[in-house]
């Protein structure tokens, strides 16, 4: 594990720009800009109203209601494992620590002045409403953006590594923490799981993070991530998904935390290389609703 301080952080029709919205279709776009280097990125959350209704909000409450969330700083961040983020979920799902100072459990180090210096991953959580008189559908989908290779001569890129995590909570139906679930770049080694019947298969998903000892085959204690999609494409799913009796009727409220970062214990992480230079990503997260 390197110590990685600096980061420079519709209608069904058609699919909807990651940053350009349209405005003849229904979208609430999430965009997360992640840079390498000693500048920090943005955090912004868009709607675009048309024949639905979606308001967000960063409280439950939707005291803040907007169609437009804009942070302007994201901190630094250092590696980390999987299992020391996923026992604080609690801490991680929960609108108060979106506020760094409430986070103090997620801070990996502070500055000469005191000020917070780097993270160990970084997350946000928000919410969606249906604020319309129809019922509505969305596709929820996250996507690359843009990724560069570090200018170190090692051909890295921070894909390589990082793992994202998606809580989706339907807080209407008295869900407390929605079962998270991780997602990563395709191993170049050939792993297992073990199906219903008990045969093992043979797959490229990669680890969530630890391996087990013959370096294979999933179990319990180390399981194995989501693939992401190919191309630009992390992970895309419908809500409500197909055949699913759930309805996001008006009223409804969804709660979003998406948390990122770069997996200490993947193979790739490659400490006696030190910190991939100028190696950079963004991730774009749409939300693109329409009236079911």
């Amino acid at each position: 594990m390197y110590d990685l301080y600096y980061v420079k952080k519709r209608r069904r029709r058609r699919i909807a720009a990651l940053v350009s919205l349209i405005a003849s279709i229904g979208v609430a776009s999430l965009i997360v800009t992640s840079f390498l280097g000693r500048n920090t990125g943005t955090f912004t959350i868009k709607v675009v109203e048309t024949d639905v209704k979606l308001s967000l909000s960063d409280n439950l409450e939707f005291k803040n209601s907007t169609t437009y969330i804009h942070l302007d700083r994201v901190y630094p961040l250092r590696e980390h494992s999987y299992k020391q983020i996923v026992s604080q979920t609690e801490l991680i799902d929960n609108e108060i620590t979106n506020d760094v100072d409430k986070n103090e459990d997620a801070i990996a180090g502070y500055d000469e002045e005191g000020n917070v210096a780097a993270l160990y991953y970084m997350k946000y959580t928000f919410y969606v409403k249906n604020s319309g008189n129809s019922a509505a559908q969305y596709d929820f989908s996250v996507n690359f953006t843009d990724r560069t290779k570090a200018t170190d001569g090692s051909e890295r890129t921070l894909d390589d590594t990082i793992r994202v995590m998606i809580y989706d909570t339907d807080v209407t139906g008295g869900e407390e923490h929605a079962e998270p679930v991780v997602y990563a770049k395709e191993s170049a080694y050939t792993h297992y799981y073990v199906n219903e019947d008990g045969k093992k298969i043979p797959t490229n998903r990669e680890f969530i993070s630890f391996r087990p000892y013959d370096e294979e085959t999933e179990d319990e204690d180390h399981p194995l991530a989501q693939s992401f999609k190919s191309g630009q494409k992390i992970l895309s799913y419908s809500v409500p998904g197909k055949g699913s009796s759930y309805i996001f009727d008006s009223g409804s409220i969804r709660r979003y935390t998406i948390v990122i970062w770069l997996e200490g214990a993947d193979k790739e992480s490659l400490p006696d290389e030190g910190i991939p230079r100028e190696a950079s990503l963004r991730i774009g997260v749409n939300i693109d609703a329409f009236k079911v």
